[in-house]
């Protein structure tokens, strides 16, 4: 780049100047780093450090059953139980499970999409795709368990 009265580089960066030691300057951040994700605690997370807020519990770990890797997530999916509901995805990505708000995604708008209701968790499919997966947030009854919708076109104008 040429600005007027010289170059760019040798105007802003004289012959002299030295790049600085990184290492230094680098560790001195990793502390920083270190010290605010896991010795200070923040007011937006209850006076919890974020290390605490989002570290996984052993509690959600014992959520994932222990089993062998198998072909059976690649089976088509048995959708008839009182355990699956059907929801249609609002205009701003977001369908309702018993109160609770589950944002997919503007680009799902209008779909019908399945979601399997589990003890703890909520999985949201749209047909062989699974959307999201969610932890439950609350334990209300949910409506309509047999809904059903048929996926329309989405048209603009009528």
């Amino acid at each position: 780049m040429r600005v007027r009265g010289g170059d760019y580089r040798s105007r802003h960066h004289p012959a002299d100047y030295s790049i600085p030691d990184q290492i230094e300057p680098q560790q001195e951040l990793e502390a920083w780093v270190a010290s605010y994700n896991h010795e200070r605690p923040h007011q937006s997370k209850n006076m919890r450090t974020p290390a605490d807020v989002f570290t996984t519990s052993k509690a959600a770990l014992s959520l994932v059953p222990d089993r062998e890797a198998d072909d059976s997530a690649l089976s088509p999916l048995d959708r008839s139980g009182n355990d699956w509901i059907a929801r249609r995805v609002s205009n701003v990505g977001v369908v309702c499970v018993a109160w609770q708000q589950i944002s997919v995604g503007r680009h799902w708008a209008g779909r019908s999409v399945d979601i399997h209701v589990g003890e703890e968790l909520l999985h949201v499919w749209d047909g062989p795709d699974l959307l999201k997966t969610v932890l439950k947030d609350n334990k209300k009854e949910v409506r309509k368990k047999k809904a059903s919708i048929q996926n329309k076109p989405k048209t603009r104008y009528k």
